[in-house]
């Protein structure tokens, strides 16, 4: 099975889920192609050793090697005929669809992996975003009482590009129970520079678009995102008093 997706994307994840629910008997193992690649006898992350031939001391474990393309493809296509008919799960950040990501992966990796999954990014699930949320949120050893998050801080994540992804989710909000005092994480409780990497606009609905508050909150995130988030500049973008953009801040809950 070839698991493809971008850094982030949750491809480990799903790699023990696929263990968990297929092949729990036989002892997740991951390998790290960086390490194979220098030739390090001690390839996974666990500490087991690999030895200096592919796969000669692997037994009868359940394999996760990712990211595959860190290999040459030599030693891609060893490694992959070493583990034989062991369970393996093979990750890659490219994908394979595309003609210039294609040529970094062995063509007979690609044929034999019958199965390949494409992970989409976050920015492209954002309807999952709040039960993603709640799932981080339970997930984390407790500190106080959490039963979720606020609509306010909701719509401040959906507004976000998240070029690090689930990975970078479950960051912002393990800083937000830190910084939280409440049963709730609330706007105030995320990083205070989260608009700094990748704020964008809210896409209006078609009877808002010309609506004069949603082109004007719209303007605010683009100065916001335009002056990487100096509030000072973003006022003499938009022409108005540093006053008067904190107030509008506020009032869209932009803070």
């Amino acid at each position: 099975m070839l698991l493809c997706g971008a850094p982030g994307t949750g491809k480990r994840t799903l790699a023990e889920l696929i263990h968990h629910f297929g092949d729990a008997q036989r002892r997740f193992v991951e390998l790290d192609p960086e390490g194979l690649a220098a030739g390090d006898e001690t390839g996974d992350e666990t500490g087991h050793e690999t030895g200096d031939k592919p796969g000669e001391t692997l037994g009868d474990d359940f394999v996760y090697l990712c990211p595959i393309e860190t290999l040459p493809p030599d030693r891609q296509l060893a490694w992959f005929e070493a583990l034989g008919e062991r369970r393996a799960v093979i990750g890659t950040r490219l994908d394979p669809r595309r003609p210039e990501q294609r040529g970094a992966i062995h063509p007979a990796l690609l044929e034999r992996c019958k199965v390949k999954l494409y992970l989409p990014t976050l920015a492209e699930r954002l309807g999952d975003l709040e039960a993603l949320c709640s799932w981080f949120i339970a997930a984390m050893p407790p500190r106080r009482p959490v039963g979720g998050i606020s609509f306010e801080a909701l719509e401040r994540l959906r507004r976000h590009d998240w070029p690090g992804n689930v990975s970078e989710l479950e960051q912002v909000l393990a800083a937000a129970l830190a910084a939280g005092t409440r049963e709730c994480i609330e706007l105030r409780d995320l990083p205070a520079d989260l608009h700094l990497r990748g704020v964008r606009p809210r896409p209006p609905a078609p009877d808002e678009e010309l609506a004069l508050t949603v082109i004007e909150r719209n303007a605010i995130c683009r100065a916001l995102a335009h002056t990487r988030g100096n509030r000072r500049q973003a006022a003499r973008v938009l022409r108005i008093g540093k006053t008067t953009l904190y107030r509008k801040l506020a009032a869209y809950g932009l803070e």
